[in-house]
């Protein structure tokens, strides 16, 4: 499915994961800090409420659990960055 390899980065070691997340506020930039930690926090959010955040069996096999480290990761550095 070609929605699982568009969200392949998910699963990217922490590191690469930490790059990607700093991209995508760069693409944000127009949003104030506030907004777009809350609108981030509620993506990283909808993600890691899906019974499974991939949908064919490869990707949910090999990389399901490292796409929730790094949410989980990155929703705690936002809400380190907003002061919670």
């Amino acid at each position: 499915m070609s929605i699982d390899a568009d969200l392949a980065i998910l699963a990217a070691n922490p590191e690469q994961h930490q790059k990607y997340a700093h991209a995508i506020r760069q693409e944000y930039t127009w949003l104030s800090e506030l907004e777009y930690i809350t609108g981030r926090r509620k993506v990283l959010a909808h993600f890691l409420e899906r019974q499974h955040i991939y949908h064919t069996p490869l990707m949910f096999e090999i990389a399901e659990t490292s796409a929730r480290s790094n949410l989980q990761a990155e929703i705690q550095t936002l809400n380190l960055s907003h002061g919670e």
